[in-house]
């Protein structure tokens, strides 16, 4: 009948469209995952400069300590 293939068309158009914009989606999820793995990285290239300078810092802070409780105790036993 005519109403069973015009549902049938209906069908068809309305599983296109949602396929249209499942694609749709994907893609743009595809961008956004993109947008934010490039703004990690440049947060990251950022950062790991720093913290090896703290780190660089930190241990420089810790070998002075360790002379100056070096030199004490020498000065102390003498």
């Amino acid at each position: 009948s005519d109403k069973a293939v015009l549902l049938t068309e209906f069908e068809r158009a309305l599983n296109e469209r949602l396929e249209a914009i499942l694609l749709k989606a994907r893609q743009d999820i595809e961008l956004l995952q993109d947008a934010a793995n490039q703004q990690k990285m440049t947060v990251f290239k950022e950062v790991q400069p720093r913290t090896h300078q703290q780190q660089v810092d930190q241990i420089t802070e810790e070998a002075i300590e360790l002379a100056a409780e070096s030199t004490q105790r020498r000065n102390f036993v003498t």
